[in-house]
């Protein structure tokens, strides 16, 4: 079972194994967490791992967008 499924996050997770995606927005550390709208337009990208206030404060921005 992957680590998302089993820590049972609610939100998409990506592996990019050919770093295709990776390469195009400049992500560069492990993790990174890119935030998307409904729009399919990153809005903010944070490297490395990801507090959860930060987490939930890029979160809040998506729904309020």
């Amino acid at each position: 079972m992957a680590f998302d499924e089993k820590s049972g996050v609610a939100f998409r997770v990506v592996f990019d194994p050919n770093l295709k995606v990776a390469n195009i927005f400049n992500l560069a550390a492990i993790p990174d967490t890119a935030f998307v709208n409904a729009k399919g337009v990153v809005t903010q990208i944070y490297s490395g791992a990801i507090p959860a206030s930060q987490l939930a404060k890029g979160i809040a921005n998506l729904r309020a967008s």
